[in-house]
């Protein structure tokens, strides 16, 4: 434990000695602002965020539990278009679960969402939403798939 301390102080001065190099201002460093929660639902599991700002709205997508009763996990989609902070959220509901991937069995995850032009069998698409999903039963087989739409929701 204390070798552990020692090479963190080490690391943490090293990081602070180079801060200026790469031009982050170190006056700004310890001053993160915590707005609260921006979004849970009762009842449910949330996680793994990614979010984005198209056209002056939020978007977030997550995983949270799948609200059919076959189980499983869903990627949601919800948006706001005021600034971020606690409330506010309009959640749309599931973009991707393993009733609508085909290819996931039970679990899909972990949405990553990424701006361009995407050419899929000779559409283009704006978005492409990255996620996992389980190839078999148990969440021990997962993989990488890809959705694509041209407003990032559907």
């Amino acid at each position: 434990m204390h070798g552990y301390q020692i090479g963190r102080r080490v690391m943490l001065l090293a990081l602070f000695s180079i801060l200026p190099l790469i031009g982050i201002n170190q006056s700004a460093q310890g001053q993160l602002i915590f707005d609260g929660q921006i979004l849970d639902r009762t009842g449910a599991w949330d996680g793994y965020p990614t979010i984005t700002f198209i056209n002056g709205v939020h978007h977030i997508w997550w995983c949270s539990s799948h609200a059919d009763s076959t189980g499983g996990d869903a990627v949601y989609h919800a948006t706001k278009p005021t600034q971020l902070g606690p409330g506010g959220w309009t959640v749309h509901g599931e973009v991707v679960n393993h009733l609508l991937s085909p290819v996931a069995t039970d679990l899909t995850c972990d949405p990553s969402l990424v701006k361009g032009d995407f050419v899929f069998e000779s559409v283009h698409y704006a978005y492409a939403l990255y996620y996992t999903y389980n190839t078999g039963s148990g969440g021990t087989d997962n993989a990488v798939a890809v959705a694509f739409s041209n407003n990032g929701a559907d």
